[in-house]
């Protein structure tokens, strides 16, 4: 499937291999088959991101934040897609801690990584991090006392 921005993407994979070229530790995207490896990398984050509850997320968007949200969530799910995938298969069957010879985990729920956090805080759908409750004292809006 190719990208088509305001679609499936908010960026091109040439946008990507121009943000991610100056990404610390990202030297192995540019080596990346644009067609079958960065095209579905970056379909994936879209989608991924798109899901998130508590963001508001345009289909599209001419948010520098949000792409590089997007070229951060591609290269996040190359580097570590088959852990994250693994981790939620045995929270999916109730595993809550394991222990393999001396590593031991307590399996948590997922978060997302800070730097996509900080990029996607624009769209945040809540206050802080947490719904706003609003309460009111309807007699005393309304001027009964009593």
């Amino acid at each position: 499937m190719p990208i088509v921005v305001g679609t499936n993407s908010w960026v091109t994979v040439a946008q990507a291999d121009t943000y991610l070229a100056d990404k610390y530790g990202a030297g192995a995207w540019a080596a990346l088959d644009a067609t079958t490896v960065k095209t579905p990398l970056l379909i994936s984050a879209y989608r991924w991101l798109r899901r998130l509850s508590g963001y508001s997320l345009p289909a599209a968007s001419l948010s520098q934040n949000l792409k590089d949200a997007q070229c951060e969530a591609a290269w996040y799910l190359y580097k570590h897609n088959d852990e994250a995938e693994k981790r939620e298969a045995l929270r999916a069957q109730g595993v809550k801690d394991f222990k393999v010879m001396s590593f031991s985990e307590t399996l948590t729920a997922s978060t997302l990584p800070a730097v996509i956090a900080d990029l996607l805080s624009g769209f945040s759908s809540t206050y802080g991090h947490s719904r706003f409750t609003i309460s009111r004292d309807l007699k005393t809006n309304s001027g009964e006392n009593g």
